[in-house]
């Protein structure tokens, strides 16, 4: 599957791709916005995504290319850059969905920031209806950390810290 998968640094270019996401009801009620966005509210979202990305050492956003077809975006958003806290997301599109790109994706990402980034700490959420998104982040070593109730379910939170001062 990796030799499948291609990264690109995310960026204007990848509007067309971010709004198709970003329009599918599916993909997003299991995002934290939880309902789709039109073409402008798209736009304007993956501007403020570019915004994240000015003031940090190295790039923390991609596009996924999946045999050779832009399909999906994944990233780590600075929560404190500083201490090495970011968010973890990824969102493929639905004709990808079973066929291991998103796990493979936000594997591919864990094993870029721990390159990029000591101490990493990634924090993640995702809707307990989510299956598919629980087993990823399990089988990346995620700790469940809490749950609260969100529009559309329970909205359950994970931990992961790694490269710890004195992790090898």
């Amino acid at each position: 599957m990796d030799n499948m998968l291609a990264f690109e640094s995310l960026s204007p270019a990848h509007l067309d791709l971010a709004a198709a996401l970003w329009a599918d009801p599916e993909v997003m009620r299991y995002t934290a916005i939880g309902r789709p966005l039109t073409a402008d509210e798209a736009a304007d979202r993956l501007e403020e995504l570019l915004r994240t990305q000015d003031s940090l050492a190295f790039p923390t956003l991609f596009a996924v290319m999946y045999k050779g077809t832009r399909c999906g975006l994944v990233g780590c958003l600075p929560v404190d850059p500083d201490g090495g806290t970011y968010g973890l997301f990824y969102q493929v599109q639905r004709d990808t969905w079973g066929k291991g790109v998103g796990g493979s994706s936000a594997r591919w990402l864990l094993s870029y920031m721990q390159q990029k980034c000591r101490p990493l700490t990634l924090l993640a959420d995702v809707m307990a209806g989510n299956t598919a998104s629980l087993r990823i982040l399990e089988s990346l070593g995620f700790q469940k950390t809490a749950e609260e109730p969100a529009e559309g379910g329970m909205r359950i939170h994970y931990r992961l810290e790694v490269n710890a001062p004195g992790d090898k």
